[in-house]
């Protein structure tokens, strides 16, 4: 089998197209390199190189060799890495899943400037709360993040202390109106939850938790008096919904400024105490987040309790 100084010796012989320029990279002699070469070219039993006037270039054998001793001197590369620096700075996976809540962009470049790695791989999932503490508890998702009503809180919080995941609350606020230009309230300061029954509620699908809002009271109304639910299960969709349509989204206020980049108002709603939840979710059982995880909960909780810069 081919060593690993031979593949280094014929690779670098090809790109320099001369055996004394390769020998002078690799500070060898021009004979060792020669002895080399013939050592491969004798192991594959056939010709790798030909002589021309200008320079040494790989025989069709030896083009398929150069090929793929690249790919396999680029992995022993990543080996040679992994020795001498920590594996954050090689490779960084984060797998995210988001519950209630559009998830600024900037929390993602924050966290792009903060991580180090040379290769980055971010899963972000939008679930509704029930998947998104099993995907936690089973490890498939590192970190949670969700909103929270405090008519769930309760049940959310035993859920998760039965499947090995902790709950962090980071703050809370009341519950907001999410509104489109085309909503006849549109402008208002304050809206009343009365007005809105004629236009369409645009929710997230319901759970066995989130289940509970379809019972929710919001001043004198219920959600199930709305003549017209639309479920969606993607954050972007919902807000272009709520942008081309006259549909209502009942949200919070971290999400309140980007929503305004979507030309989207969030406005309080008259006679409603109901209190939302920012929170971070992860496996209790493990002790230590990867690199990626804590980048990714400082570039969070820097930007939703520090104002959003």
């Amino acid at each position: 089998m081919a060593k690993f100084q031979q593949l280094k010796c014929f690779v670098t012989i090809v790109e320099k197209g001369s055996i004394n320029k390769a020998a002078e990279e690799l500070f060898m002699s021009q004979p060792t390199m020669s002895r080399t070469l013939k050592a491969l070219e004798d192991e594959i039993g056939r010709p790798l190189l030909l002589r021309k006037n200008q320079g040494i270039v790989p025989t069709r054998e030896g083009n398929v060799l150069y090929i793929a001793a690249k790919s396999i001197l680029s992995q022993m590369s990543v080996i040679d890495k992994l020795k001498n620096l920590h594996i954050d700075d090689i490779v960084s996976e984060l797998n995210v899943a988001v519950y209630a809540l559009y998830c600024s962009n900037k929390v993602f470049w924050d966290f792009y400037d903060e991580c180090r790695a040379d290769n980055i791989q971010l899963n972000l999932q939008e679930m509704t709360i029930e998947p998104l503490l099993e995907s936690v508890s089973t490890g498939h998702s590192e970190i949670g993040v969700a909103v929270i009503l405090e008519s769930e809180l309760g049940g959310i919080q035993k859920a998760a202390k039965n499947r090995g995941v902790e709950i962090e609350i980071l703050a809370e606020g009341p519950l907001y109106l999410h509104i489109g230009e085309r909503n006849p309230f549109y402008g208002k300061e304050t809206v009343r939850m009365r007005d809105m029954l004629n236009s369409t509620l645009l929710t997230l699908p319901f759970d066995s938790f989130s289940g509970l809002r379809k019972y929710m009271m919001i001043g004198d109304v219920f959600i199930q008096d709305f003549s017209r639910i639309m479920m969606v299960d993607n954050y972007r969709v919902l807000a272009s919904m709520l942008k081309h349509t006259n549909g209502i989204q009942l949200g919070n206020q971290w999400q309140a400024e980007d929503m305004k980049k979507f030309g989207i108002e969030s406005k309080m709603v008259e006679d409603c105490s109901i209190k939302n939840y920012l929170a971070i979710l992860k496996n209790s059982q493990v002790d230590i987040l990867s690199l990626s995880g804590q980048k990714f909960i400082e570039s969070f909780k820097r930007y939703y309790l520090g104002g959003g810069e």
